[in-house]
């Protein structure tokens, strides 16, 4: 049982790393494009830093589901959950009187 799970400790991080180095690239890879692309010659400051901030935006959300991916490789499929039967009551409680009254 050690070898099994010891496999799959090693199989989780070599997946692990991998995702991490394919978006350390991406994310190293996404500035340059948008100082670097010669269609935004005539493009203004502000012009620019929407595009930045769309590119991190989807850089983010790269990263995002990598670490997702990472959580299901290291974790697993989530436990399903059990069936636990709810006492609900059959009629209300019932009250005699107040006491803030007397």
């Amino acid at each position: 049982m050690d070898q099994v799970s010891g496999a799959r400790r090693a199989t989780a991080m070599l997946v692990g790393a991998a995702i991490m180095a394919a978006s350390a690239a991406v994310c190293a890879s996404a500035e340059p494009l948008i100082q670097n692309d010669p269609a935004l010659g005539d493009a203004t400051p502000a012009e620019i830093q929407i595009l930045r901030s769309e590119q991190r935006r989807i850089d983010f959300q790269q990263q995002q589901q990598n670490l997702r991916e990472q959580d299901r490789v290291r974790f697993g499929a989530p436990q399903p959950r059990l069936n636990v039967p709810i006492l609900v009551p059959s009629r209300p409680p019932t009250t005699f009187g107040n006491s803030y009254a007397r």
